[in-house]
C-alpha cells in the first residue's frame, strides 16, 4: 500500500529534502537540490524543477531537471528488470 494516495496537494510546494509524491498535486514543485519521485499512481499536474526526478505516475505539465529525469515503467520494477539507463542494473 502507497501512503499518501488519498492526499490531494494544490499550490506551491518547495522543500530542501528529497521527496515522493503518491497523491495528487496541482501546481509547482521546487526542490533545487533534491530529488522528486513521483510515486506509480501519483497523478500529478505541475510545473516540476528539481536536481532529479523519477517518474513512475502521471505526470502533466513542465519537468526540468539539473542532473537527469528518469521514466520508469512500474510494472517493469515490480518484476524488476533492468533500464536502459541504470548504471548498475539488477540481475534477473
Amino acid at each position: 500500500m502507497d501512503r499518501g494516495t488519498s492526499v490531494i496537494i494544490k499550490g506551491e510546494l518547495s522543500g530542501s529534502e528529497d521527496l515522493t509524491l503518491y497523491g495528487q498535486m496541482e501546481g509547482s514543485v521546487t526542490l533545487p537540490d533534491h530529488t522528486l519521485t513521483v510515486g506509480p499512481h501519483a497523478n500529478i499536474q505541475a510545473e516540476i524543477s528539481a536536481k532529479a526526478v523519477v517518474i513512475m505516475g502521471a505526470v502533466t505539465g513542465n519537468v526540468t531537471a539539473k542532473e537527469r529525469i528518469e521514466i520508469r515503467d512500474f510494472q517493469k520494477e515490480r518484476r524488476r528488470r533492468p533500464l536502459l539507463d541504470e548504471p548498475n542494473p539488477p540481475g534477473p
